[in-house]
């Protein structure tokens, strides 16, 4: 008799915990979506004050603006350890955390998810990083020309759904 009891339970813990996870993890994927169209507005918007300019003075403006972008880029943070990546459309490294990755195709030609990556130029990712899965948002940026990579690690963005579901399994061992 008790045991009929705790079928609907266990019903309701597994559906809830199911929707609470798919919940979070969409969450998730929209803060780093929203980090990473933030930074990119303010690529367009610095870029789009340059156009005014005469062409000789445009050049010089907007390879200082691309030096101090990529400063900023270094310092973009996304949960706790992820990062930004900047490429451009054939491929070429402009920013990435590790400096032997700068200013080459060498990741590029190196890594299938990269390639695809950079080709898909728009949306969600999911990849394997140093065997590491990564979740990432992709952006492009056609003033300058650049694909924005948001990564950060699928365990740290879904600490909190795995947390969840934790709690809900040890729930349900305690009423049982």
């Amino acid at each position: 008799v008790l045991a009929v009891g705790l079928v609907p339970l266990l019903v309701a813990i597994i559906y809830v915990g199911s929707r609470s996870s798919i919940l979070l993890e969409k969450q998730a994927q929209e803060y780093l979506r929203a980090k990473v169209d933030g930074f990119a507005t303010m690529v367009q918007l610095r870029f789009g004050s340059i156009e005014g300019n005469l062409d000789i003075i445009k050049e010089q403006l907007k390879k200082n603006l691309k030096e101090d972008l990529v400063k900023q880029a270094s310092r973009e943070r996304y949960f706790d350890s992820g990062y930004l990546t900047i490429f451009t459309s054939d491929g070429t490294c402009i920013y990435h955390p590790s400096v032997e990755y700068r200013n080459g195709t060498g990741l590029y030609s190196s890594d299938d998810s990269i390639r695809e990556a950079v080709l898909k130029k728009q949306g969600f990712l999911k990849h394997t990083a140093d065997g590491t899965q990564m979740l990432s948002y992709i952006t492009y940026i056609k003033e300058a020309d650049w694909i924005l990579w948001g990564s950060a690690p699928a365990e740290e963005i879904l600490a909190h759904v795995n947390a969840l579901k934790i709690q809900m399994w040890i729930f349900f061992i305690i009423t049982a």
